[in-house]
């Protein structure tokens, strides 16, 4: 209305789809800085005001996404080695906790939009259907998405929150561990049912724990299925088992990730190391 775009003239400030608050939570873009723009000299019929954008510079990923990397090792007649499985998940979880502990619902997590590099740095991108999402809202907006994907609140036009984003990683750790998606989706009387499919690929190549999380996170009730520190947690439970061995400088540090120091990270996850000078750089 005329009230509101005179109030926003008033106050030099102006909407965009993409707004400032949700562009400083998106780790590697740079916010603008708006003080070098003087918009006290923008009037109402300034046509400069229309030729103003916004310009995100996004970061080149020579690289591919996890249904290629999946799909190769298909082609081979291997499976991805359990160690590896568990870093790629652990980032993944990384990734997607990082948006929702900032209030950030990705709605839209599938194979390919995580990016993996040649040293095996798991990415996460395309955040066309991200949302701010605080105080535990609610959504029931029913999206594009691939619905292979997607939890059954959110394919059943039900309520949804962040919790749909774990129930869709679910479905892309599984589809790494066994070539294949969890469910068939039929149409039934009430909606569309998730039919766990029978037979996979690589049975019996996983340990139990591995199975259970990724079982957990494909909950089919929403109150069920943890949020995305519990999964965090449960995937580092499981990584550092490896690390128990392991002299990896670059994998301790990774683990670490959010630690303030060596000793929390030791602490939290009850590791004990013998030898600590197989870590000088600590």
């Amino acid at each position: 209305s005329e009230n509101n775009e005179s109030n926003n003239n008033s106050n030099n400030s102006f909407d965009y789809k993409i707004t400032p608050k949700l562009l400083k939570y998106i780790q590697n873009v740079k916010l603008l800085d708006f003080d070098e723009y003087n918009y006290n000299d923008c009037s109402s019929d300034d046509d400069s005001i229309d030729e103003f954008r916004f310009y995100i510079i996004d970061e080149a990923l020579d690289c591919r996404d996890l249904e290629n990397y999946a799909n190769t090792f298909e082609c081979l007649d291997r499976s991805i080695e359990e160690k590896t499985l568990l870093s790629i998940f652990l980032q993944c979880a990384s990734g997607l906790r990082f948006i929702h502990n900032h209030d950030i619902i990705h709605r839209n997590i599938k194979l390919d939009n995580f990016m993996i590099e040649d040293n095996k740095t798991v990415k996460l991108g395309n955040f066309r259907y991200s949302s701010i999402c605080q105080n535990d809202k609610k959504f029931k907006r029913k999206l594009e998405s691939d619905v292979l994907f997607q939890s059954p609140e959110m394919i059943n036009d039900l309520e949804y929150g962040k919790k749909t984003d774990i129930f869709s990683l679910g479905v892309v750790f599984y589809y790494l561990c066994y070539y294949q998606y969890p469910f068939d989706v039929e149409k039934g009387e009430n909606g569309y049912v998730l039919k766990p499919k029978e037979g996979k690929k690589n049975e019996n190549v996983y340990s139990k724990e591995l199975e259970a999380i990724i079982n957990l996170m494909l909950t089919q009730e929403e109150k069920d299925r943890p949020d995305i520190n519990q999964v965090y947690d449960m995937i580092m439970r499981e990584y550092v088992k490896y690390l128990e061995n392991n002299t990896s400088i670059e994998a301790v540090l990774r683990c670490m990730n959010s630690f303030k120091n060596f000793s929390d990270f030791m602490t939290k996850y009850k590791l004990t190391y013998q030898d600590e000078k197989n870590f000088p750089l600590i």
